[in-house]
């Protein structure tokens, strides 16, 4: 009788991997992401984040910063097979840009109005905080103070997927009272001759100096022109004013014109011309 043989060798598998993870996720850069994994039958996991990071975690956490979409991989496998699920996405949102000027920058009452000046990115919404209680919605608008002081200026802007940057620029307006300056249309100087200068913060009690009463100013030029269309004085210093001599004698007793350019604090120029006189 003949026989045979014959040997197999059956290998029994377990169950079948299922890789899977939890949804898609989207939101504002940086985008803090945990995943949870919710595969079935693994022992060993691989992540791809497709920003060129991977991880072996069984639930990773990443966080994402570069704006776009990502197709996340996840790798599943055991010691006899793997599974692979790319079925969920995560979007980074890109943040808008929070950027502004203003002019001026110092301004006087009563009409101490700024203009705004927006340069942000990518903004849909915009809110600016003026440091007086005040806000507004508009995206470029104009404000006016109502009292001295120095404000913040702050500006929140919001992208049409929701994401949010902000500036604060601190002392960003002086809001100052009038800028001025005058002159008195008569003085007595003294018969000694003097260097003309004063004290800007002592009260004017003897009128003997033909000098202004100024508020704010930081630049200035004093002319001062006899009958003649001479100058018998000129100064760019405020606090240095006519004395009443020229050429080392006391003027005579007369009318005289006087020219004064003046630049305020914040720029705001000023030009005056009148008349004074000289009285012995």
């Amino acid at each position: 009788m003949c026989t045979d043989t014959v040997q197999q060798i059956i290998k029994v598998l377990g169950p079948s991997i299922i890789a899977d993870y939890d949804s898609s996720f989207a939101g504002c850069s940086p985008l803090d992401v945990t995943f949870t994994n919710k595969s079935l039958n693994a022992t060993e996991y691989m992540w791809d984040f497709g920003d060129g990071t991977t991880s072996t975690e069984i639930n990773p956490s990443h966080t994402f910063v570069v704006p776009g979409t990502y197709t996340i991989e996840l790798t599943a496998r055991n010691e006899d097979s793997e599974d692979i699920s790319r079925a969920h996405t995560v979007t980074v949102y890109r943040n808008p840009k929070a950027d502004f000027t203003i002019a001026p920058d110092i301004v006087y009452l009563p009409h101490a109005e700024i203009s705004t000046y927006n340069q942000s990115s990518d903004a849909q919404e915009v809110l600016w905080y003026f440091g007086d209680s005040y806000t507004s919605e508009e995206f470029q608008p104009t404000h006016i103070y109502a009292e001295e002081g120095e404000y913040p200026i702050a500006l929140v802007v919001t992208s049409r997927d929701g994401c949010k940057d902000s500036v604060m620029i601190p002392k960003s307006i002086q809001v100052l009272h009038t800028c001025d300056i005058k002159f008195p249309n008569a003085f007595t100087p003294l018969v000694q001759n003097s260097d003309g200068y004063y004290d800007p913060t002592i009260p004017e009690t003897e009128n003997n100096i033909f000098h202004p009463i100024f508020l704010n100013i930081v630049e200035y030029e004093l002319q001062i022109f006899n009958r003649w269309g001479e100058i018998v004085f000129e100064s760019t210093e405020i606090d240095k004013g006519w004395n009443g001599f020229y050429k080392n004698e006391l003027s005579k007793s007369d009318v005289y014109v006087w020219k004064c350019s003046a630049q305020c604090l914040g720029g705001k120029q000023i030009l005056k011309t009148g008349n004074v006189t000289l009285l012995r």
